[in-house]
């Protein structure tokens, strides 16, 4: 049902880049509802229910997808609080360590996007899946495409 609604011809999608411990750790905290946080908050051009989907980061495969639910921008310390283990970090400590090394060192704002995903599910490595081949490479970011099935294409911001 899930994959059905994804693969819809009307819908357009966010391919993120997804690091591969935040993967491991919310695949084996098994939580529907994460938090995909960003170390400098930017807005969204996205509705709630656009699908989003896990690109390890440094491959070409994809490891799962969730639904955007919402978007918000809080203080580290009240997304620790609000998500816990479900921010893909196992504590505070590593996840203001982990948010330290990616802003390397430009200053320290206390506050991260909170991208709040829905109904996710992440699959064991082995069944992870290659993505087409008419997907960038090295996205750093992430990018928005049309899900159109049988061919999926980038589509524009």
């Amino acid at each position: 049902m899930l994959l059905a609604r994804m693969l819809s011809p009307t819908v357009r999608g966010y391919v993120a880049v997804t690091d591969p411990i935040w993967l491991q750790r919310l695949r084996a905290s098994q939580s529907r509802e994460v938090n995909f946080w960003q170390p400098r908050p930017a807005a969204l051009r996205q509705g709630s229910g656009t699908p989003w989907i896990f690109k390890v980061r440094g491959s070409g495969t994809i490891a799962g997808y969730g639904f955007l639910s919402y978007y918000t921008v809080m203080p580290v310390g009240v997304a620790w609080e609000t998500f816990g283990i479900s921010n893909g970090v196992e504590s505070f400590a590593e996840m203001s360590r982990r948010i330290s090394e990616l802003r390397r060192n430009d200053g320290m704002n206390d506050s991260v996007g909170c991208v709040v995903l829905s109904e996710v599910v992440i699959l064991p490595e082995m069944d992870y899946i290659t993505a087409p081949q008419t997907w960038k490479p090295n996205t750093v970011r992430g990018e928005y495409y049309d899900l159109a099935w049988p061919t999926v294409k980038r589509s524009p911001p």
